[in-house]
């Protein structure tokens, strides 16, 4: 029963500590919605809150009942990661630099929160034993 919740704790761990999701089946908590088109070229659309808020859905079929509580964290702790890498870029100006690192501090701060609560939760409702239970 064990080898049978791997595959997805491995996808939840790479969307939460990544931004990534490697779903091959369809079958994560987390899809890209694939409506929302990107265009490098469109800076505007790619890093509005329209194109960020929409680009991932959280399926909450595809939700284990362990994670329900918590899904809402999962699905803005990946998004968040998944933001910042896809919007890193270089800067040429020191103040630009200056500025953006004390926002990326802060951001870093506030993910880093996000992800001790996320770990908390699952250390706490003991997780290999709720799964095995769950799949049994």
């Amino acid at each position: 029963a064990k080898s049978a919740y791997k595959p997805y704790l491995t996808m939840l761990e790479t969307w939460i500590h990544n931004g990534i999701i490697d779903d091959p089946y369809g079958e994560f908590m987390v899809q890209e919605n694939k409506d929302i088109i990107h265009h490098e070229s469109s800076l505007e659309q790619e890093f509005n809150d329209k194109f960020w808020s929409r680009r991932y859905l959280l399926q909450r079929n595809n939700t284990p009942i362990l994670f329900q509580s918590s899904s809402d964290m999962i699905l803005n702790t990946g998004k968040y990661l998944n933001a910042i890498r896809e919007s890193a870029f270089d800067y040429n100006d020191d103040i630009n630099i200056d500025m953006s690192t004390s926002i990326l501090r802060i951001d870093k701060q506030l993910l880093m929160n996000n992800h001790k609560k996320l770990e908390y939760t699952i250390r706490e409702k003991d997780l290999d034993e709720t799964i095995e239970e769950a799949c049994l």
